[in-house]
Parts: C-alpha cells; sequence; structure tokens
C-alpha cells in the first residue's frame, strides 16, 4: 500500500514512495529511505485517475481518463505542446483563477488508447523540468 503524500506542501515537488516524506527540486533520493524519489505529477496523475470516474467521453463518444494535474502553467504550456506535437489529443480543465488571474492548476484528459503515449510525453516533460 503507498504511503500517503502531503500534496498540502507547495514547495514539496517529489516524494519518497516508501515513507512518503516530500522533497525539492534538488533532492532525487529519500534520506532516511535511499529509495528513490517520484515526482509529484506522476503522483497527482496517478490521484487523479483514482478519483476521477473514466466514464467522460469526447465530442465523438470516445472515453476519456485522466492523464495529470499541473500548478505550474508554464509546465502545462509544454505538456500541451508536447502532446500537440506527438500527435496525443487531449482536453484540458482549469481550475478556478487565482487572484493573480492564473488558473489554480490544469487538467489533462486523454482518450483511453492514447494514455500510454500521453504518460511518455509527461514523462518527457517531467525529466526536462528536473534541475541537473
Amino acid at each position: 500500500m503507498p504511503p500517503e503524500y502531503d500534496l498540502s506542501d507547495p514547495d514539496a515537488v517529489a516524494f519518497c514512495p516508501v515513507c512518503g516524506s516530500g522533497y525539492t527540486a534538488r533532492a532525487t533520493r529519500c534520506a532516511p529511505c535511499d529509495a528513490a524519489l517520484v515526482p509529484r505529477a506522476e503522483i497527482e496523475a496517478e490521484a487523479a485517475r483514482a478519483s476521477a470516474p473514466d466514464t467522460k467521453t469526447d465530442d465523438e463518444g470516445e472515453e476519456t481518463v485522466p492523464l495529470c494535474r499541473i500548478e505550474d502553467p508554464a509546465k502545462a504550456s509544454l505538456l500541451g505542446a508536447e502532446l500537440e506535437r506527438d500527435g496525443v489529443p487531449f482536453w484540458l480543465r482549469l481550475a478556478p483563477l487565482d487572484p493573480f488571474g492564473l488558473p489554480g492548476f490544469t487538467e489533462f484528459r486523454v482518450p483511453a488508447r492514447y494514455l500510454d503515449a500521453a504518460q511518455g510525453v509527461l514523462q518527457r516533460v517531467e525529466e526536462s523540468a528536473r534541475p541537473e
């Protein structure tokens, strides 16, 4: 059973899959567990898949599934551009606007048959966003 992750911590960009501890962008392994950290986007995507009903359909009646929620507008824009480049159709749901007029998050949904390809694109975007 996976640990509880504190997704309310805005500075945590990765979490330990063993103990659930959150880490900032520079960490790659959990100090107490020595486990490789899991990116926040993967955890959010899994949580979205677990909590969202998979019965939504697109305009042609094809089933769509949640891919992820992204809070950073620049990262959401990059993911959208990369999905388009790879020919993966997607739909967006924007959260209500924050005090600065930006969406609180962007939720991506894709047709179920494109989920594997979309997850590959998401992983590529996550890796490009990590500091070296």
